[in-house]
């Protein structure tokens, strides 16, 4: 393989899965440590990657924030596997929420019909309804990036409510910064279901890890986080930090 094609592939491997170590790619490109080092020094100097200790990590972007029709595609296998492990976690005759994301509406065909569910996502009460499952939707302004209810009026509504599972979505997870979302409004969202609610769960892959984005949710000691297909690499650096399930099924 050409020197500059194997780059342009590590460059999108690190930036599909955030986190790598150089020994991931030793393996995934069959090339040696050497190569794969000054590979990694030349994508930093192309601003493609960061470096950090023993691999790299992805760009980072503070303020941005995909569309939720792009986001539905991505790492669609984990969300579906997370999603239908969460479910499990529900029985029947439960009020719980769901956060606006993708993996957790990965959970809806899974979910036990005779429950309540509060939400603050458009397409997920959507869903709920067509599974004949009751639903309440939270008022307020509609962002259309991500398909969220946001603003005061959510937030009043969120005060009368109790619910005894709390499901939320993550945008980035990182040891010093927690857990952070890139709009404040969506953040003090999270932060008052998560308030109301008698457990909390957190739903991310593998590509929320070592990532920051601009408004801060809650700490990692926050709650418990399911997750699926983690490398060892993240394992190790997160498993003293957060209580987590990693699914194996």
């Amino acid at each position: 393989m050409l020197s500059q094609t194997r780059r342009q592939k590590i460059a999108q491997y690190v930036q599909d899965y955030k986190t790598v170590t150089v020994q991931d790619l030793v393996q995934v490109f069959d090339s040696s440590e050497a190569t794969i080092r000054r590979d990694l020094k030349q994508l930093e100097e192309d601003k493609q990657i960061t470096r950090v200790h023993g691999g790299a990590i992805a760009k980072q972007n503070l303020s941005g924030e995909d569309f939720f029709s792009d986001k539905l595609t991505r790492n669609a296998e984990a969300k579906a596997r997370i999603g239908a492990f969460a479910a499990s976690l529900v029985s029947s005759g439960e009020t719980i929420y769901l956060d606006a994301g993708t993996t957790t509406r990965q959970m809806i065909t899974h979910l036990p019909q005779d429950i309540l569910v509060v939400t603050n996502s458009l397409s997920i009460a959507n869903q709920l309804v067509q599974h004949m499952i009751e639903t309440i939707i939270i008022g307020g302004k509609v962002k259309q990036a991500t398909d969220a209810i946001v603003g005061h009026q959510a937030l009043k509504q969120l005060e009368d409510y109790h619910f005894s599972k709390a499901f939320m979505g993550v945008n980035a997870i990182d040891l010093k910064f927690g857990m952070t979302t890139p709009d404040s409004q969506e953040a003090a969202i999270k932060q008052q279901a998560m308030q109301q609610s008698l457990r909390i769960y957190h739903l991310a892959d593998a590509s929320k890890f070592d990532q920051v984005t601009f408004a801060a949710v809650n700490p990692l000691d926050v709650g418990s986080l399911i997750t699926v297909d983690l490398p060892d690499a993240l394992y190790q650096r997160y498993h003293n930090e957060l209580a987590m399930k990693v699914v194996t099924n």
